[in-house]
């Protein structure tokens, strides 16, 4: 019997009582006494976020450049020079680069891209008028562009122009969490992160995982009108100002897109979760993505945008086994890995000996919370709790644990 309709019928009664749970729960500590609701507020006094830099600071942003054809070479190097983007020959670098830049000599016996540059954004350069055969090496490593050089230096130019945006001091840094095994509570770290962030700066959290509940049910913002993924599949490059502000649901200070929960599961054109997050860096103070253990397309474009990715995992030994083939997968695409270990530990396994054993730094160890299934069942927020292990954690992580951790330079 499916008991989901069941369930779902029972549910709007549950939220009726949503604003009195709101009203006492989340209490909230200022000038010398509690203060009852939600506060959005903007300014210093905020939490530090994982992975943002310090004003003024500078990200790392660089291109792979595949040719040995003089005239490509010249004009890369030039126009790369102008916007401050490094260019290099081959994947020695951490973490991915921005964009490949593959000339056409190339690729005359089919495209052959490194293994850790197959999904990121790349152009085809010429040297000349381009011909028949460009195009159809452009189709099959799907390339964003064809751009015959000397002749089209300028969108050559605007391709590295918008990927210079990125070096900005401001734009809001973009934390991913990840599964490390089935049940790891990524998608329940994902949301009570965002609502940790959500009262210091516009914070938006989005869902990548397709198979996933709806990020918007865990937030209880399933009947909020609003945009969902099906309706941004066909996003591509920049969009307009606000486009995600304006138009994604809201509860409790928190922006959601959420996968559908009903009808076909499609696949998501990396294409749109580029565009999406691209936009969503620049209209938003934080941006946290629930990510899928199996990493197609679409969430390793995500992980591309990632600062950092925190991998969450059980302190159980096949958890451990299980997370080793994630790391393996996530590390070609993002610098800063992180491991967060939930306890309890059923038969006394360190979280110091996980982290031995995956080769990765600790992000923190997060300690069980009493009746939080059935919490979320009723349709409490994951986090509501202020003082409860998980609302603690998450407060710890964004402001003072980083700071001890070296992860704001």
């Amino acid at each position: 019997m499916d008991f989901l309709p069941v369930i779902m019928q029972f549910r709007p009664v549950i939220m009726q009582f949503r604003p009195v749970i709101m009203q006492f729960g989340p209490l909230r500590f200022s000038t010398g006494r509690y203060e009852p609701g939600f506060v959005h507020r903007h300014g210093p006094k905020g939490p530090a976020l994982l992975g943002a830099a310090e004003p003024g600071a500078m990200a790392t942003v660089w291109v792979l450049l595949l040719t040995s054809e003089p005239v490509i070479v010249s004009v890369v190097g030039r126009l790369a020079t102008t916007y401050g983007i490094d260019v290099r020959t081959s994947l020695s670098a951490p973490g991915p680069p921005g964009l490949v830049l593959v000339g056409f000599d190339q690729v005359t016996d089919g495209p052959n891209l490194p293994g850790a540059a197959s999904g990121v954004p790349r152009l085809l350069l010429a040297a000349g008028p381009p011909d028949e055969r460009l195009w159809r090496a452009a189709l099959e490593m799907r390339a964003e562009q064809v751009v015959p050089l000397p002749e089209a230096e300028h969108l050559l130019d605007a391709r590295l122009a918008r990927l210079a945006e990125g070096l900005r001091p401001g734009r809001a840094p973009v934390i991913g969490v990840i599964g490390g095994c089935g049940g790891a509570g990524a998608s329940v770290l994902a949301a009570a992160l965002a609502r940790s962030a959500a009262p210091a700066m516009p914070t938006l959290l989005v869902e990548v995982d397709q198979f996933g509940g709806g990020a918007d049910l865990l937030l209880g913002a399933e009947d909020e009108p609003g945009l969902r993924w099906p309706d941004l599949v066909s996003a591509r490059g920049r969009l307009l100002p606000g486009s995600l502000f304006g138009s994604l649901p809201l509860i409790d200070g928190v922006h959601v897109l959420a996968a559908a929960r009903s009808g076909p599961v499609e696949e998501l054109p990396a294409a749109a979760v580029s565009a999406v997050l691209d936009s969503a860096r620049a209209e938003y103070g934080a941006v946290l993505i629930d990510l899928p253990r199996r990493l197609d397309e679409a969430a390793g474009a995500a992980v591309r945008a990632l600062d950092t990715c925190l991998l969450v995992i059980p302190a159980e030994v096949r958890a451990t086994a299980a997370a080793q083939r994630v790391a393996a997968s996530l590390r070609p695409l993002v610098g800063d890995l992180r491991l967060v270990v939930r306890g309890p530990a059923p038969t006394g396994l360190s979280a110091l000996s996980i982290c031995t054993a995956l080769d990765l730094p600790l992000a923190g160890l997060l300690r069980p919370e009493p009746r939080l299934k059935s919490a979320l069942d009723r349709g409490e927020p994951p986090g509501l709790h202020p003082r409860g292990p998980l609302a603690r954690f998450c407060g710890d992580l964004l402001r003072r644990g980083l700071l001890s951790q070296g992860l704001l330079q």
